[in-house]
């Protein structure tokens, strides 16, 4: 068993085509798809997304698995509904967790949609009892509380253009994010500034790992922290 990396586009977002071309020449028989991508905050449109479905469409040995950790704080118009892509593709799988907007991670509880078939594999290898009673419980309770969900989107959302506003005032190129987090490019190796920012007690992720020496991946806080974060920065930079 072995997994097959598929490049960036120029833009830092998922290149569906050259994607694609890999699967016609590997024939893998998992496709994960992140959407939003992590660490990038970048996403796949709708018209994009649905093209490279129907191209997949007929391949019934693949599952395509969505992974939508970052769904919620979305703003972009042209974001598939993969609920509907799940019910015209016989193929598709969609992972969600409530680690993220809902703030659950501590309980390690997620969700994921697909075909009974695919389903019954899961629980054979998954451990039993992998979440708890009480983790199903809150998991539940959140579910219900859409004045919460909707209160952290707009704090995110204006963390995410509070960013992008000093960034932009500092001269910081960035990538317009669709997540809780902005990557930015600190045009020279980053693991320096990242231990820098660490001892004024910001703490960003380095992302070299992900072919990103020069990048840094830093999350929406609450507005003091996100001030905090900048200040910092501009100390730093």
């Amino acid at each position: 068993m072995y997994t097959i990396e598929s490049s960036l586009k120029a833009d830092l977002s998922i290149d569906l085509k050259q994607m694609y071309s890999l699967y016609k020449i590997e024939k893998p028989r998992l496709i994960f798809l992140p959407n939003p991508n992590n660490p990038t905050g970048t996403y796949v449109g709708e018209n994009e997304l649905v093209e490279f479905l129907e191209k997949m469409r007929s391949e019934t040995e693949v599952k395509i698995v969505i992974d939508e950790a970052y769904n919620e704080y979305v703003r972009a118009d042209d974001y598939a509904n993969s609920m509907d892509l799940f019910a015209q593709y016989q193929n598709v799988v969609v992972m969600r967790t409530f680690s993220k907007i809902f703030g659950l991670a501590g309980l390690r509880v997620g969700t994921l949609i697909a075909d009974e078939n695919t389903i019954d594999y899961v629980n054979r290898v998954r451990n039993p009892f992998n979440v708890n009673s009480l983790a199903q419980e809150a998991a539940i309770a959140i579910l219900g509380d859409t004045e919460y969900v909707k209160k952290a989107q707009q704090v995110n959302w204006q963390g995410l253009d509070f960013f992008y506003e000093k960034l932009g005032e500092m001269g910081v190129e960035y990538i317009p994010s669709q997540t809780n987090f902005v990557l930015f490019d600190c045009q020279q190796p980053a693991q320096p500034i990242f231990e820098k920012l660490l001892q004024l007690g910001v703490i960003v992720r380095p992302v070299a790992g992900y072919g990103l020496p020069n990048h840094l991946r830093m999350s929406v806080g609450l507005m003091p922290e996100n001030e905090a974060a900048i200040e910092a920065l501009k100390r730093v930079l």
